[in-house]
């Protein structure tokens, strides 16, 4: 679920900053381009995580190696 969960927001941080590039573009105002830089940089710190969070549960739902035996005595 936390995964769903990762992904919305990573999506909706994608499109707040396709939105204030939008805004950027057609105003020129320069507030929207500190929003967009600030979203670009929510973008990838979530991107970041994400792709941190899935080799994390790829780690812990991967099934351990069995014990090796050692030497015989």
């Amino acid at each position: 679920m936390h995964r769903i969960t990762i992904v919305t927001a990573f999506l909706g941080a994608l499109a707040y900053l396709a939105w204030e590039l939008n805004q950027l573009l057609r105003t020129g105002d320069r507030i929207a381009g500190l929003r967009a830089l600030l979203a670009a940089v929510v973008v990838v710190g979530i991107g970041l995580y994400l792709r941190n969070l899935r080799a994390r549960l790829d780690a812990k739902l991967r099934p351990s190696p069995p014990p090796r035996d050692g030497p015989a005595a």
